[in-house]
């Protein structure tokens, strides 16, 4: 059953007015959507060029398990022209061709505009960020049913404008909407999959903490080279992180069969006993993080993990009767999700359901500290399909 909720306007009326103009082409529109289950307000931006949205509809960024709406947030913190509603040029691309942005931070990430708004940018933005824009206590209690509770709540609030609603979601993200979608909570016009797994969060996660991208890497470098033994600073050429991360992922100096095969039941082991771990842990007890490089104590509790390990059902298949267009969107250089080749989607998948590959990208899907060219051009082909007719099934 779908829980309560409650929306409040912060700064201005959601419908029949316009918002503050934040720069001399955007109109900039903030309200506040609260939903059951917690005290937390999430604060929904929308952007658009005249303060009405158009009638092409909107799209909504919705976050990944970083809890943030702007998917190149960590490259705008580092920008000495810092704009935080550029979204590394996704908004521009999007205004442009005629939609308004929706964005959000998820439970416990106070608005990002707002709450660095007043601050003097310092040299370390990412400590500034920590500090006044993540609430340890709120993202303790994070899961993935409060994070779903929390996008049909923002996606309904969208739904009162009366134009479609396209949803642009970036990795765990997916999981989220699909699970919406799957239980006709949300209908949004259409959904673009940013470095979104096609397959369940457990796979995706025991993937990374197995480190199978950077061992896959190895192995295929020791094969291609013909030889019984590479040292770790051979095979690290090219390879993101260097020969530090070989040696983090490898525990050796070699890269043989040996090391590989061991360092392959070392990290399953690991995993088994993390899961085990975390299991045994109180719902809201905190696990760290990182960002830029920043410590954070308590960016997530144990449910979060218990969530993903529990996670079993694939992406494509939560999604197998949506009608709309589906479009996976993957770097192949992304050491976060197992990899699957360009054009229709795996598994029992809709219809309209495609995969594109990006050659060069990694999870980001960003060059230079921006959204990369083609990736933006591949989103707005997908909108266009969107607004054709459906084929028949």
């Amino acid at each position: 059953m779908a829980k309560a909720w409650l929306a409040t306007v912060l700064l201005v009326a959601l419908l029949g007015c316009s918002g503050h103009a934040s720069s001399a082409d955007r109109f900039v529109m903030k309200v506040g959507v609260t939903f059951a289950g917690t005290d937390w307000t999430t604060t929904l931006s929308l952007q658009t060029r005249t303060g009405d949205v158009p009638s092409k509809g909107l799209v909504l960024f919705v976050p990944g398990s970083g809890g943030v709406g702007d998917p190149m947030l960590e490259q705008e913190l580092l920008r000495p022209d810092r704009d935080l509603y550029r979204f590394g040029g996704w908004s521009k691309a999007l205004l442009d061709a005629g939609y308004a942005v929706a964005s959000y931070n998820t439970l416990g990430v106070r608005d990002t505009s707002a709450c660095l708004h007043d601050l003097p940018w310092p040299q370390s933005p990412a400590a500034a960020f920590i500090a006044a824009c993540i609430d340890q206590d709120v993202r303790r209690t994070v899961s993935l049913g409060l994070l779903e509770d929390e996008l049909a709540a923002v996606a309904e609030m969208l739904g009162r404008y009366g134009k479609p609603v396209h949803l642009l979601a970036t990795s765990a993200g997916g999981r989220v909407a699909a699970a919406l979608i799957q239980a006709k909570r949300i209908q949004p016009a259409s959904v673009v999959a940013l470095s979104v797994p096609t397959g369940s969060l457990r796979q995706t996660f025991v993937y990374q903490w197995h480190r199978e991208w950077m061992l896959q890497r190895l192995t295929d470098r020791l094969i291609q080279s013909g030889q019984p033994r590479l040292s770790a600073r051979d095979a690290a050429q090219g390879l993101p992180g260097g020969v530090d991360a070989v040696l983090d992922v490898l525990r050796d100096h070699a890269v043989t069969l040996e090391s590989l095969t061991a360092a392959r039941f070392n990290w399953a082991w690991f995993t088994r006993t993390a899961e085990a771990h975390y299991r045994a842990l109180p719902d809201d007890s905190p696990v760290h993080a990182q960002f830029l490089g920043f410590p954070i104590a308590a960016f997530y509790g144990a449910r979060w993990f218990k969530d993903l390990f529990d996670d079993t059902q694939p992406v494509v298949e939560r999604l197998a009767d949506y009608p709309g267009e589906l479009t996976f969107l993957l770097g192949a250089e992304d050491d976060r999700l197992p990899l699957v080749p360009a054009g229709a989607c795996p598994g029992r998948a809709p219809p309209r359901c495609r995969v594109e590959v990006f050659p060069g990208l990694g999870h980001a899907l960003s060059r230079d500290g921006r959204a990369d060219p083609a990736v933006v051009e591949q989103v707005l082909q997908a909108l266009r399909r969107a607004a054709a007719p459906a084929p028949p099934r």
